[in-house]
């Protein structure tokens, strides 16, 4: 009993330390909300910390959001913000802290944080994210000097993403580009974390790099006139990239390339090398895994060409271990000296697939995974039946926008044939009509720090009966607690996902953790960036013994580990300063009945 009290006595007096200070508040915008507010209105009324929350409907708007710590986001789904001035950008971002999500917007998005008195440490720790937006005629542009943005998860088509000079720590992940001269362009930026993940399709050039060196990891690369320019100074590395039916070449050397490897080429000229270039290397150490067409060995690249001609389509593999038996000589001074080939497969695959969720609210982020048989697949095409296709993927993320059934395909295919599956209705996304389908949202304590990086995250959805937390979008589940904590030991940038569940449905909400390497002067968790809950949170436990360090999941804010609680009760209530708050707890799970302070 006495460790129970005491526990209790500690959480209030954290609560009566802190807490008061607190006044983060939401403000609605838009039709119906009994404001009159346009969304300008509302961020110039607004205080760090607080939510703009902008109801359905069409605004007419070129916004500036000159205040830090502003969250400005839809209250559900249906926002688009279309400019009154298309000579200038529909939305500014001026100052760090910022995040902007889940809007469609008509235009370009500016991120310009420098300032005299504004240090880079100061955006370091006041870190920037554009996330989940639909942005059409525009595209995401960070300017000189800023630091710490996170571009994530926004589908873009017009004018791409473009990073200016000499920032720090700005990340460019898991984004969808099209239709646009460049798809990601990024000059002379500092401590870049891997452009890695991203869909390009249908520019004239799908990446350009250059200034200094950058990891170009995992993206995809379709249908562009060049894939990737790596120059004019700097360069690249390039790991796992599909770059498929560039019209002019898949890849342009004219500065630096580092040693790459597991890359899939599949373009009548794969690699153009400019007479000044500085390569590395075609080819990794060999070593087991399971490389970027299926094979069991991670070495060279897979050369093909779109007639069926090239090497890696015809090269010999006697022993069929997916690595060629000779060199791919591209000129005398460039050579993949363990190039992959598919000939190992001797079976076709027979097509199959899954999703994480398979029905809830617009905007649905639906994971979808190849689980096909047979002979290995090379490559993959997913039919999402909204009108958007995806090639060379063998597992997709993908935003279901608009309520509808829909329905999914994947086609595979390796060098001894290919099959389909079609699943009718397979998706049902529906709106936000009724009020008790769940709603996915969540916040974290840190959203950027040092490896090993602690986390703890806490889940602030509406109507969840229950959930599954994916730390690292590798479609497994991590946890179903409502307030998990984890810890990402390597260093790189993690997609979060959050699903819940009820019986009208699933909701899902995604965002990153960027986890930096571990620094000498740092310590795990140094120059962490917060999200902080805008309600106050108190919790009561009974303790069953052991340490009472570490960041578990107890009650509230408690940094209780949860192996030391037995029972808990959470009780949220809103906090102001020079108000009185009363914490109630109705359940009977211990002895206490409230905490009150003013």
């Amino acid at each position: 009993m006495k460790s129970k009290i005491l526990f209790t006595v500690f959480i209030l007096i954290f609560l009566m330390g802190v807490m008061p200070t607190v006044s983060a508040k939401d403000i609605i915008v838009g039709y119906g909300s009994g404001s009159d507010y346009t969304i300008q209105e509302a961020i110039d009324n607004a205080e760090a910390g607080d939510v703009i929350l902008i109801k359905p409907g069409t605004y007419f708007e070129n916004i500036n959001v000159s205040k830090t710590g502003l969250t400005i986001k839809p209250e559900t789904s249906g926002v688009v913000i279309q400019p009154t001035d298309n000579s200038n950008e529909t939305v500014t971002i001026s100052e760090s802290g910022v995040t902007l999500t889940g809007l469609n917007i008509y235009g370009d998005v500016l991120v310009s944080l420098w300032a005299f008195d504004r240090s880079f440490e100061y955006q370091n720790d006041n870190p920037t994210y554009v996330t989940n937006n639909v942005i059409e005629n525009g595209g995401i542009r960070v300017g000189s000097e800023s630091s710490s943005v996170t571009i994530s998860g926004n589908r873009v088509s017009g004018n791409g993403i473009d990073v200016s000079c000499c920032g720090s720590y700005n990340a460019i992940v898991n984004n969808e580009v099209s239709n646009s001269v460049t798809g990601i362009s990024v000059y002379d930026e500092r401590y870049m974390p891997p452009i890695r993940g991203n869909k390009i399709s249908n520019c004239s050039v799908g990446i350009h790099v250059s200034g200094v060196t950058y990891d170009v990891i995992n993206n995809e690369i379709t249908n562009c006139g060049k894939g990737i320019v790596a120059g004019e100074t700097g360069g690249a590395t390039l790991i796992g990239n599909k770059i498929t039916y560039c019209t002019d070449c898949g890849v342009e050397a004219i500065g630096y390339l580092g040693i790459n490897y597991n890359n899939y080429f599949n373009n009548t000229v794969n690699v153009k090398i400019d007479e000044y270039s500085n390569i590395k290397g075609w080819n990794t150490t060999l070593t087991s895994g399971t490389n970027i067409i299926g094979g069991p060995y991670i070495g060279g690249n897979y050369w093909a060409k779109p007639d069926g001609t090239g090497f890696s389509q015809t090269a010999i593999d006697a022993n069929g271990d997916g690595i060629a038996d000779s060199a791919y000589v591209i000129d005398e001074n460039n050579i993949d000296y363990l190039p992959l080939t598919a000939k190992y497969n001797s079976v076709p695959p027979a097509s199959d697939f899954k999703a994480n969720v398979t029905s809830g609210a617009a905007p649905l982020v639906v994971l979808f995974t190849d689980t096909s048989t047979g002979g290995s697949p090379t490559s993959w095409l997913w039919d999402f039946g909204d009108g958007i296709t995806s090639k060379h993927a063998m597992n997709a993320t993908h935003t279901f926008t608009k309520p509808g059934n829909y329905t999914i395909s994947l086609t595979v295919e390796n060098a001894a044939g290919n099959s389909t599956a079609t699943k009718p209705n397979y998706i049902v996304v529906t709106d936000f009509t009724d009020l008790n389908v769940p709603i996915a949202n969540y916040s974290s304590n840190v959203t950027k720090g040092y490896a090993p990086l602690t986390v703890q995250f806490y889940d602030l959805s509406r109507n969840a009966v229950s959930r599954v937390w994916d730390f690292n979008n590798d479609g497994i589940p991590d946890s179903s607690e409502p307030n998990p904590v984890y810890v990402y030991t390597a260093p790189g940038t993690y997609f979060v996902n959050l699903t819940i569940y009820n019986a009208k449905g699933v909701s899902s909400k995604g965002t990153t953790i960027t986890v930096l390497e571990s620094s000498p002067s740092s310590d795990s968790n140094s120059n962490s960036d917060s999200n902080s809950n805008s309600d106050g949170n108190s919790g009561e436990s009974k303790k069953s013994g052991g340490s009472s360090r570490g960041g578990g999941g107890g009650g509230g804010g408690s940094p209780e580990p949860a192996r030391n609680v037995d029972v808990k009760e959470l009780s949220q209530v809103r906090v102001v300063s020079g108000n009185s708050v009363k914490f109630d707890f109705p359940k009977n799970a211990t002895c206490v009945v409230y905490v009150s302070f003013d």
